[in-house]
């Protein structure tokens, strides 16, 4: 049985407020601990879903505009 990863937080999706015309974005989420924020952040929309812990889930998509921002000469986590 295949089950996508929106089917698994449905039921933790926020009642969103009037839908806003502007979504906010990784970069918005990030400006008190990142000022000066790559622009690549502002690319990923973030959803806010009821779900317990605290745990951040991005999707394959998100995942590889912030690796194509990765230092093709870094081979370690720490460049």
């Amino acid at each position: 049985m295949l089950v996508t990863i929106g089917k698994l937080i449905q039921k933790h999706v926020v009642t969103m407020r009037p839908t806003r015309l502007i979504p906010p974005t990784l970069g918005n989420v990030l400006k008190p601990l990142i000022p000066d924020r790559m622009a690549v952040l502002d690319a990923i929309v973030v959803s806010e879903i009821d779900a317990p812990g605290r745990i951040a889930y991005f999707t394959k998509g998100a995942i590889g505009v912030l690796r194509s921002r990765e230092d093709p000469e870094c081979k370690t986590a720490i460049c």
